[in-house]
């Protein structure tokens, strides 16, 4: 998996083969894209909270 910031609080992560990609957009109010299925959500979350502080303010965690 390679997670990259691509601009300026915009990350890429690119999963494995057939999984769903993402981006992300790190601001007050953060934005996921989610390319893969609802079945993998919680892959996608564990990555999330794996990441968090790269991607966002701490604080928001506590939002998830």
């Amino acid at each position: 998996m390679l997670v990259q910031e691509i601009m300026k609080g915009l990350f890429f992560v690119e999963r494995g083969y057939l999984n769903g990609n993402h981006f992300l957009y790190r601001s007050e109010q953060p934005v996921l894209i989610d390319t893969g299925y609802v079945s993998d959500f919680n892959i996608t979350e564990k990555i999330m909270r794996q990441n968090i502080s790269r991607f966002w303010k701490v604080f928001w965690l506590e939002a998830l």
